[in-house]
């Protein structure tokens, strides 16, 4: 090391002959004595010149000066880059970064020749002047060292002292640090700045290799983002692989540089751990080392930080614990919204007196000026990855940017303030600044023409004159900015993700892998904040050329528990269809999860080695046996929820359980003869919630936050998990999915639609022509197409889709209804409130309709169903189908059924079969078609069917998870 910083000064003091214009003198080999221009006693002349400067940053312009030649009468130069020149002064300008051989040839009367040569230098060195900016808090000791200049860049030591204990030091350089847009650089001394916090700025500036402090400047608090405009581009050497999705056979697959990779990988809180008071790297060291030893090809890993709070300190010390695996390819999960001083402030606005809160700095706004500042940091942490940690570095997962979104200000009704305690708040739909306002404008003019672009207040949005349920465009011009307020918020949304996924794309030259937390469809009906969540732009992220994969927890509401499916977050089969990825992030609380985790937290956490291996399995599996999806084991807190090395039983049997899963997810093989493939497609409609009320209250539409939540929960989240109870495979669509060339439309049997409000002429135009034929069933509930594209809600739209004579009812209904099909009975729906708009089916005059359940209120048809021919129709006017129901429905449709009854949870695909015990006992497992059977149990595979059958038996515990590969016979 002190050899190559010896070299590394030598290379600095040449600079700074260059820079201080000294002049070198090149001699010749010979120098006898001789007079200018004129050849000496032996007739020879002798060459010599001077150059001026001999190195420098290019471009680079050198004088030379063969004056003190002797004997002279032509001068012939040659400057090494192939320009020549003649005469006794000339200039050059080199304009290119290298080393260049010079020569001079100098002639005599007679013809006597002589030469002299000497080497120019043009290097990219850094301009003489840089900034070093370095913020702290208040009383801290602060200096400033310059230690080499490396690969044209200066590296500097920072140390600060805060008092016995308390200090610090890291080096920085330019490649890692430097503000491209301003050539400054910021330096966080690693103490958290909140933004009341008094914080000074002490701005040192080094010229030609000398320091000082020239301004410091103390802020009562962190000064607001500046707008950095268009950043000029930028573009990496890169030199990782290149990462493709691939589709192939209707699946598709991670290549790294052509080569197959499995997307069932492992990720580390590596945050976590450096963020505590004394960090420990032992469970994360542990993991690691078990990752490379079961052939996990992939790890990601949380940094937390693209501030500057975590990163400077922790870089050196994460690269040292990563050499636990220093093959591992690896994904970098940064968190984009992390720290105030980095933030956007936004106005907010009260719901019950529409005051305006001005600079909410807890609050966050995906403004221009904000993702310029996220654009500049990734290109700060791209160059910084791609030197440290070359030919490994997969891609960059998006954290924070739209996972997370609580309660609005006003929650139940009151202005409060939003808990300042919770950084990663992040409520969009409470934006009222003037760059929301002018970005509306424009965006509702050009997607209808309309110059009415005053934002809607929040009880504006929060209001519904179409009953208690959706607002009604046509009534007020209030509503109509609500619906396209809450569309412009999701579109912002969106392109603020695809924004930043191009970024890393252009970085990389297309090269890296991105992803981004985004599709929350289903688990955020669970909250009364789904209308203004941001995330229902799924269809232009689906669509971006620039977003990889998509990322989401299994669900917290449902599936946590052994026996249950692994259910999603939103549509996990839809991204496979544009060549993306579904990746779910197994977040379980495994039976190492330690109390000061929260393990009970959603749900009570697998509390033996045995229900976390069965969860694990299954969560791996089902997975594996959905086209377009990943899934990896995330040890959330940084404590070794998947591996202890003082823990040894637990952790190898978890291992054991991810390693064999691993080789079963290999095994599994797509398409051939005698391939299944699921028959039921279900459908959620991201478009459709903006007709929905922001935040339903009794004292704007006159229902309880708590209430509607329920409803809409039932008619979403509800459905769609009863039905992944009935034994048989389901997937999980987006309503726009059906517009894909891709969307398999000839292996689906059933179709569901869950809250498809909204169905525009194209969509609808495609249901007829993909689902309503070739003996098909389609499934409608409750006010699915009541809206097409003018947005004006009307009945007779959803007997337009659905062909049966749908009437909106009188008043307001509890929605209760008798069953009276395939043999069951009983009552459902009933969501807790008197429901307006209320849908029943006038069966008056109308033949060939089957009355399968009635509202217990007036007796009006509530369920039926037609056949129209080729295709039949099942209409449900309440939520709440039980799954008998929903499996006779199935049945009734030509879907093929695996299991006897409700429960027990089957996935098939391809040549495999997985089922999922809800309860123990002997399972009859009955396939579509005679085949040979073998179970694969981890450890071994055991013939079931030698030869060829229909049906078999096996014994399963409850939790257990049966997987079989099926090979037609």
């Amino acid at each position: 090391m002190h050899r190559n910083r010896t070299r590394s000064r030598r290379r600095w003091i040449l600079s700074c002959f260059a820079l201080c214009g000294l002049a070198l003198e090149l001699p010749s080999g010979s120098q006898p004595t001789a007079s200018p221009f004129k050849a000496n006693a032996s007739g020879l002349p002798t060459a010599r010149f001077t150059a001026t400067p001999v190195s420098g940053s290019v471009p680079l312009q050198v004088s030379f000066d063969a004056s003190g030649s002797a004997g002279a009468a032509a001068y012939s130069w040659t400057f090494g880059d192939g320009a020549t020149a003649s005469g006794v002064k000339v200039s050059h300008t080199y304009t290119s970064a290298g080393t260049f051989a010079v020569s001079l040839n100098v002639k005599s009367v007679t013809g006597a020749q002589a030469s002299a040569s000497g080497v120019i230098t043009g290097t990219n060195a850094p301009p003489p002047y840089q900034d070093v900016v370095v913020i702290n808090q208040s009383g801290l000791s602060v200096t400033v060292t310059p230690l080499d200049f490396q690969k044209g860049n200066w590296n500097y030591r920072v140390t600060w002292t805060r008092g016995p204990g308390l200090s610090g030091s890291l080096v920085i350089n330019g490649v890692t640090y430097c503000n491209q847009a301003d050539g400054t650089w910021s330096v966080n001394t690693g103490y958290t700045l909140k933004p009341a916090s008094t914080v000074k700025v002490d701005y040192y500036a080094v010229l030609a290799g000398t320091l000082k402090l020239t301004a410091s400047q103390t802020f009562a608090a962190l000064p607001a983002p500046v707008n950095q405009g268009p950043l000029p581009a930028y573009t990496l050497n890169w030199a990782s692989p290149e990462v493709k999705i691939s589709n192939q056979n209707g699946v598709s697959q991670l290549l790294l540089n052509g080569r197959k990779v499995t997307p069932v990988f492992l990720g580390l809180n590596a945050a976590f751990v450096a963020g505590g008071a004394a960090p420990d790297w032992s469970a994360f060291d542990y993991q690691l080392s078990q990752a490379a030893k079961y052939g996990v090809p992939i790890v990601q890993v949380n940094l937390d930080a693209l501030s500057t709070e975590y990163y400077p300190d922790f870089t050196d010390m994460f690269f040292q614990h990563m050499q636990k695996y220093p093959t591992a390819y690896v994904i970098w999960r940064i968190n984009m919204d992390e720290l105030y001083d980095v933030s956007d402030p936004i106005k907010a606005m009260s719901l019950t007196n529409g005051t305006i809160a001005d600079n909410r700095q807890e609050l966050r706004d995906l403004s221009s000026a904000y993702l310029a500042q996220r654009r500049q940091t990734l290109r700060t942490l791209l160059t910084n990855l791609n030197r440290r940690y070359p030919g490994k570095v997969l891609g960059v997962h998006i954290n924070s940017l739209v996972e997370w979104f609580m309660s609005p200000c006003f929650t139940n009704g009151s202005p409060v303030s939003c808990n300042t305690s919770q950084p990663n708040q992040i409520p969009y739909f409470a934006a009222y600044g003037d760059d929301v306002q002018t970005s509306f404008c424009s965006w509702l003019y050009q997607k209808t023409g309309s110059q009415s672009c005053i934002l809607p207040t929040p009880v504006e949005r929060s209001s519904t004159s179409y009953g208690n349920v959706f607002h009604d465009v046509s009534q007020k011009d209030a509503e109509f900015r609500a619906v396209q307020f809450a569309r412009f918020l999701a579109e912002r949304t969106a392109n603020a993700v695809n924004t930043l996924a191009k970024e890393i794309k252009d970085v990389t030259q297309g090269k890296a892998m991105t992803s981004a937390f985004y599709g929350y469809t289903y688990e955020l009906t669970n909250f009364n904040i789904v209308v203004g969540s941001g995330h229902w732009g799924f269809s232009t992220i689906l669509n971006s050329p620039y977003l990889d994969a998509l990322v989401a927890p299994h669900s917290y509401v449902y599936g946590r528990q052994p026996g249950t499916p692994m259910f999603p977050h939103g549509p996990m089969d839809s991204p496979g269809l544009y060549g993306k990825l579904w990746i779910t992030e197994d977040d379980t609380r495994t039976v190492l999860c330690i109390p000061e985790n929260n393990c009970d937290a959603f749900t009570a956490s697998p509390n033996t080695l045995g229900t976390t291996q069965q969860i694990l399995r299954r969560n791996a599996l089902t997975a594996a046996m959905r086209p377009g999806n990943g899934l990896y084991f995330f040890d959330l807190p940084g404590t070794g929820w998947f591996g202890l090395s003082n823990d040894t039983p637990d952790s190898d049997g978890i291992w054991t359980t991810i390693g064999q899963s691993i080789n079963q997810v290999k095994s599994i093989v797509s398409g051939g003869a005698g391939s299944y493939s699921p028959e039921i497609a279900i459908f959620s409609d991201d478009a459709s919630l903006a007709a929905l009320p922001m935040y339903s209250d009794p004292t704007t539409n006159g229902v309880g936050g708590n209430q509607f939540t329920t409803f809409q929960k039932s008619i979403l989240t509800d459905a769609a998990y009863q039905f992944a109870l009935i034994g048989t495979p389901v997937r999980h669509y987006l309503l726009s999915d059906l517009l894909s060339d891709n969307f398999p439309t000839d292996k689906i049997k059933l179709a569901v639609l869950l809250n498809a409000y909204r169905i525009p002429s194209n969509v609808r135009q495609t249901i007829r022509t993909k689902l309503q034929t070739a003996s098909k069933t389609l499934l409608f509930q409750y006010a699915d197409g009541l809206m097409a594209d003018n947005d004006v809600p009307s009945p007779s739209q959803i007997a337009d889709v659905t062909g049966l004579p749908v009437q909106r009812g009188q008043g307001a209904s509890n929605l209760s209804v008798q069953l009276n099909y395939a043999g069951l009975s009983g009552t459902y729906g009933n969501p807790g409130f008197s429901v307006n708009p209320w849908f029943y089916v006038d069966t008056t005059g109308t033949s060939g309709i089957q009355t399968l359940g009635t509202y217990q209120s007036g007796n009006a048809v509530a369920f039926a169903k037609k056949d129209f021919g080729s295709y039949s129709v099942f209409y449900n006017g309440a939520p709440g189908l039980p799954g008998a129901a929903l499996r006779a429905i199935a049945q009734a449709a030509g879907v093929h059924l695996f299991t006897a009854g409700v429960g027990d949870v089957v996935e098939a695909f391809g040549n495999t079969l997985m089922v999922v015990a809800a309860s123990g006992g002997t399972k009859t497992i009955t396939l579509p078609a005679a085949a040979k059977v073998v179970q694969d149990t981890g450890a071994s595979q055991i013939p079931i069917c030698s030869s060829s059958c229909t049906q078999f038996q096996v014994t399963l515990n409850t939790g257990d998870v049966g997987l079989f590969y099926v090979t037609p016979q």
